[in-house]
């Protein structure tokens, strides 16, 4: 699995340029047999920003097959959920 990382590795003033970025690195591994995921930000709007260029700026062009998020984030939504 190749794992690109959009939140910790990533400085903040640098964001929007590695995800503009990401769709022409998914586009050289198009013949790659590899399984991809993305991690996304905590923030609603950076995570979403982050999901509309691994999902939307990529489609077509090779699947996404995971997106992670922190433990924190994933809690907060789990709890949501069994309300």
């Amino acid at each position: 699995m190749l794992l690109f990382d959009l939140e910790d590795s990533v400085p903040v003033e640098q964001k929007q340029q590695a995800r503009e970025g990401l769709a022409g690195v998914l586009q050289s591994l198009v013949s790659a047999e590899a399984d991809i995921a993305v991690r996304v930000n905590r923030s609603l709007s950076a995570c979403l920003l982050d999901l509309e260029a691994a999902l939307v700026q990529g489609k077509g062009v090779i699947d996404v097959n995971g997106v992670m998020v922190d433990a924190p984030v994933y809690k907060r939504a789990k709890r949501r959920l069994e309300k």
